[in-house]
């Protein structure tokens, strides 16, 4: 083990100039993923809030339908066809037993373009 390589890898562990450098090296695009983030959810909320209203869905069941949308949005980021098809009926099957309503959460799914998955044949 050289031991003036480790003190020095140490050094730059605990100096707090050091991981400034770091830090703000990162920053600008922490901030870029950040708002890209919000401006998704606010799309997100856009779409769901007009559903929820013409349900009559309760202020307070609104995070429920909003993590439901979120769930969608990241499941159409990762998979396709038959398998997101499949994968949103398995989360409208989960926020259906947390509580939902089946028909606000079908709405909804619909809302994102995920169509309902058809049966093998």
């Amino acid at each position: 083990m050289d031991v003036l390589r480790a003190t020095e890898s140490y050094g730059l562990k605990v100096d707090g100039g050091h991981s400034k450098l770091v830090l703000d090296a990162l920053k600008s695009d922490m901030d870029a993923a950040f708002d890209a983030k919000v401006t998704t959810l606010a799309a997100d909320q856009g779409i769901i809030a007009p559903i929820l209203a013409s349900h009559s869905v309760l202020g307070c069941d609104y995070p429920r339908y909003y993590a439901f949308g979120a769930e969608l949005r990241s499941k159409s980021g990762k998979y396709g066809g038959g398998t997101l098809q499949d994968e949103a009926s398995l989360a409208l099957a989960k926020w259906q037993a947390r509580g939902c309503t089946n028909a606000v959460l079908t709405e909804i799914r619909n809302a994102f373009a995920i169509a309902a998955p058809t049966p093998p044949s």
